[in-house]
């Protein structure tokens, strides 16, 4: 377990890497708060590969609008050659706090197991993995109580 000093140097880390000091775009600064505190429950080594052998940026994108990301440095990129965008709906964080969490922890599974989700309507098993990845996490609770988990419930809402 990380003391005090220690979960401050990993949220450091966590913004540094994932938000590149603000070339992300984000329009919800509670975003960051969560995602911070999700990264901060996975087991270390899982945390680790996330933020220093995968390339992340997060979009939280509003409706009706057009991002351009000319501030993303495109030429830093993972070992596969790959940037990831996690997109994160705009009212996320007006959920109830578990969904969030849960939401989260789900997209980052997605990149931590090399998935490309770009389709929305991605391949179900590709899902099913996520979630179980979300619960070797220590995340079954948050899924148990958002029903459009994978697992126990019914998929994303169409």
């Amino acid at each position: 377990m990380h003391d005090n000093t220690e979960k401050v140097d990993r949220r450091l880390e966590i913004d540094q890497n994932i938000f590149a000091n603000g070339l992300s775009e984000v329009y919800d600064e509670r975003i960051r708060d969560h995602i911070a505190k999700t990264l901060n429950r996975l087991p270390e080594q899982d945390l680790d590969y996330l933020l220093y052998n995968r390339v992340m940026r997060v979009i939280q994108p509003v409706v009706n609008t057009v991002i351009v990301l000319n501030d993303l440095n495109l030429s830093m990129r993972d070992e596969e050659g790959r940037i990831t965008l996690l997109v994160f709906h705009s009212g996320l964080c007006d959920k109830p706090a578990d969904e969030i969490t849960y939401t989260i922890a789900h997209e980052f599974a997605h990149v931590f197991l090399g998935h490309a989700t770009n389709d929305i309507n991605a391949d179900k098993e590709c899902e099913k993995l996520a979630d179980r990845q979300v619960i070797e996490w220590g995340f079954e609770e948050e899924l148990k109580k958002t029903p459009y988990n994978y697992i126990y419930g019914e998929g994303r809402p169409v």
